[in-house]
Order: C-alpha cells, then sequence, then structure tokens
C-alpha cells in the first residue's frame, strides 16, 4: 500500500535528533541538555521499536483486524507537505476499537497556532484512513497548551491527561501544607485493604459515572506488585484508614523517577486538602529510593480539577498536556 506521506529515504531524523528536539520542546529546569537527551531517548525506545516490530504489528492486527497490511499497525516516520517530520501509530482509546485515534508521539518542529494543528491533524491521519480515526492526540509543553483555545479547533477536540511532575527532593523542600500533620502514609503488611479500597471506588463511580474517564480502579495484582517494592502505602488521616497511594519505578515524557500509580481518598476525606498533604508525604517517603533527578509524576485527566489542585498544591508542576484534536463531528 502506497503512503504518500512516508519519510523518503534520508529524510528520517535520528533517534538522537529527534531526543534533542524533544528536549528543546519540553525543557525542565532541573535537567540539563544533556540529561533531557538522555531521557528523551528512553522515554522513545519502545515506539522507535514499534516502527519495525513485526510481531506488534501482527498481533495488534489480530486483536483489531481492519485493514490486511499489517505494516499499517506499525509507528511510522512521515514527513508531511510542510517539511514537518512526525513519529505517529494508530491506536484505540482504552483499547476500544470503537474509538480509534492516531497517537503523534513527537512532531518538529511544533505547529504553533490552532490551524496550524488542525493542518497537522489532517495530514498525519490521511494514511489510517481504513482505520476511520475520530481524533489525533498531540503531547503539548506546558505553556503552549496554556495558550491554545479550544474555541479555534475542530468542534470535538478536547484536552485530556495533564503530565504533573516535580524533582522529589525539590518537593520536600517545599513548605508544608495545611493538615500536613493530620495525615501519615504506612505501608501494609499485605493487601487487606484491598475490598474497602474497591468499595470506594465503585461508590465513586456510581455518584460520578464521569470519573470513570479520569481514573481507574488499579487492580489487585498490580498495587500488590508496588506493594512488593515497598512502594506501597496507605494514607491514613487522624490515624483512620482513608485511602491509598502507589508508585513504581519507570520513565516517560522524558522523565525519570517515580510514576504515580495510585493517589485515592475515601468519599470521607476529599474536599478537604488532604491529598496535597498525603502527595507531600508520599514524596517525603521517596527521598531514600530517589537518585539525584528523580520525579515523581503522572497524568491527571484535564477535568479532574481537585486531583491538580491537590497535586499542584504539593509542588508538582504542569510539564505537558495531551491534546485530542477532532477529524469530523463524532463524540469521543
Amino acid at each position: 500500500m502506497s503512503d504518500p506521506t512516508a519519510a523518503p529515504q534520508g529524510a528520517h531524523p535520528t533517534a538522537e535528533q529527534l531526543s534533542a528536539a524533544l528536549a528543546e520542546q519540553f525543557p525542565h529546569p532541573w535537567a540539563t541538555p544533556t540529561e533531557a537527551e538522555a531521557h528523551w531517548q528512553e522515554s522513545l525506545a519502545p515506539e522507535l521499536g514499534r516502527l519495525t516490530d513485526a510481531e506488534f504489528a501482527a498481533q495488534y492486527q489480530r486483536n483489531w483486524p481492519v485493514v490486511a497490511d499489517e505494516s499499517l499497525y506499525l509507528n511510522h516516520l512521515r514527513l508531511l507537505p510542510g517539511g514537518a517530520r512526525a513519529l505517529t501509530g494508530i491506536r484505540c482509546r482504552g483499547l476500544d476499537p470503537d474509538r480509534p485515534f492516531v497517537d503523534v508521539v513527537a512532531v518538529t518542529p511544533l505547529p504553533e497556532k490552532e490551524a496550524e494543528w488542525t493542518e497537522v491533524a489532517r495530514q498525519v491521519a490521511a494514511p489510517y484512513a481504513a482505520f476511520a480515526p475520530r481524533h489525533v492526540r498531540f503531547t503539548v509543553p506546558g505553556p503552549k497548551a496554556a495558550s491554545l483555545s479550544l474555541s479555534r479547533l475542530p468542534r470535538t477536540s478536547h484536552w485530556d491527561s495533564v503530565v504533573v511532575g516535580a524533582p522529589v527532593r525539590e518537593m520536600n523542600r517545599r513548605a508544608r501544607v495545611t493538615h500536613f500533620g493530620r495525615v501519615a502514609l504506612r505501608v501494609p503488611e499485605n493487601m487487606g485493604f484491598y475490598p474497602r479500597y474497591r468499595a470506594e471506588y465503585d461508590a465513586l463511580y456510581a455518584g460520578t459515572p464521569l470519573h470513570r474517564e479520569y481514573a481507574r480502579v488499579e487492580s489487585e495484582a498490580d498495587l500488590a506488585e508496588s506493594l512488593a517494592t515497598g512502594l506501597l502505602f496507605e494514607i491514613l488521616v487522624d490515624g483512620a484508614w482513608a485511602g491509598v497511594a502507589s508508585v513504581y519505578r519507570d520513565g516517560g515524557f522524558g522523565l525519570r523517577g517515580f510514576v504515580v500509580q495510585e493517589m485515592f481518598l475515601g468519599a470521607a476525606y476529599r474536599g478537604q486538602g488532604l491529598g496535597s498533604a498525603a502527595q507531600q508525604h508520599l514524596a517525603q517517603a521517596l527521598i531514600s529510593p530517589a537518585g539525584e533527578g528523580d520525579v515523581l509524576y503522572g497524568t491527571i485527566h484535564a477535568g479532574n480539577l481537585p486531583a491538580l489542585r491537590a497535586a499542584e498544591g504539593a509542588g508538582r508542576q504542569r510539564l505537558a498536556a495531551q491534546l485530542f484534536v477532532g477529524l469530523d463531528s463524532a463524540g469521543s
């Protein structure tokens, strides 16, 4: 199958060039350019591997048999008509085949005005027309995200996850927030808390169905893995069980350190400013395992304003945001 946007031989940027471009697009004040480029190389490695991973493409096709050409399930480096280069792949939201979108892992240079984001979205989506994607996802640097207006983008465009993070050691230099003294963390002896945690989530989903889009309940097996590494904590407020916090070591978005897997407070403890205190305690618990420059980061849905406020209250910054640019009038 011919792909008019596939980059010709010699037009592909190298992994080093792509990493350097991303390090410049997403500057982090705590990392030197050399460190940032190394972190981006680590973050990009899995996506670059999918340029040629035939097994990945074959399995993806078996699970989502839309087209016969397996190569379309691979990631692709594309040279766009305006001269930009993009690393793209076809994906499904929540693994739901009825919610296809094109993921722009990287694009250089970045679009500027809303009309440019819309045009780049149209260009990168064209080779995936057989999948009928509804959106194109971009990861947008924090300052640029703040300047974009959804009203100037196609109707179904929307913000999704916001990447928030800060170095562990920097978070621990901040003044303690209100209620810090009421909160404590403890490493549980076992997973006995899990039924209560699950019941709290079920009640939240029942009362606020939209929250299913904001956060998902973690499986017992996944949380048990964090427990095995000593990175799972029960949150206590005034000595009583109040929720769960967990992290795992990983890298992504040009960052390296600890990813927030779960930060959950039960209904009786939400809306009181306790989330920031719990996150400061989490950063404190990570001082020992954290290395120089390790970051506590994760993604929070743009619509989950209480969670964003709690993260920012603890010292985490909005580093990037994921923008879904609409391709048609269908819902997401």
